[in-house]
């Protein structure tokens, strides 16, 4: 969907996935930020209440690779199986078997784990965010 000429196709369609899942307890929302004039980025890892569950800083060459983190993160968590991007090259990267190279070593770092079925299959869906203000009174801090 194009970001400019589909807002409220992908608005109803982001509405839809946050009502049939964004609200299960299992399930994960990763994003990525980079810091402004430094070459880190903070990769994060939310609940469906809002609470953060992993967050880091890392040294990245993109936002892409970033965002790769965030779901490397997300794939650690033992007590979630969804993961829910906004990032299409990320969810793109994963659905085909491929991540940056920061990613790929927080996963082989954790191979042993993956192997004995500790960390368990997980969901990876992708929604179109980043649609417009927020409009809440009070925000977290």
């Amino acid at each position: 969907m194009h970001p400019i000429y589909n807002v409220e196709r992908r608005k109803c369609r982001t509405k839809a996935i946050l009502k049939n899942r964004g609200t299960n307890e299992k399930s994960l929302f990763v994003d990525a930020a980079r810091y402004r004039g430094r070459k880190l980025s903070r990769p994060g890892v939310i609940g469906t209440k809002g609470a953060i569950a992993l967050a880091c800083s890392v040294k990245v060459r993109n936002s892409e690779a970033a965002e790769d983190v965030a779901i490397v993160l997300a794939m650690l968590s033992r007590s979630h199986n969804r993961i829910i991007s906004d990032s299409k090259p990320s969810f793109g990267n994963y659905t085909s078997a491929w991540a940056s190279v920061e990613a790929a070593r927080i996963e082989n770092s954790k191979t042993k784990h993956f192997k004995n079925g500790v960390i368990t299959p997980r969901y990876l869906k992708f929604i179109p965010a980043h649609m417009g203000e927020d409009k809440r009174t009070e925000h977290p801090p």
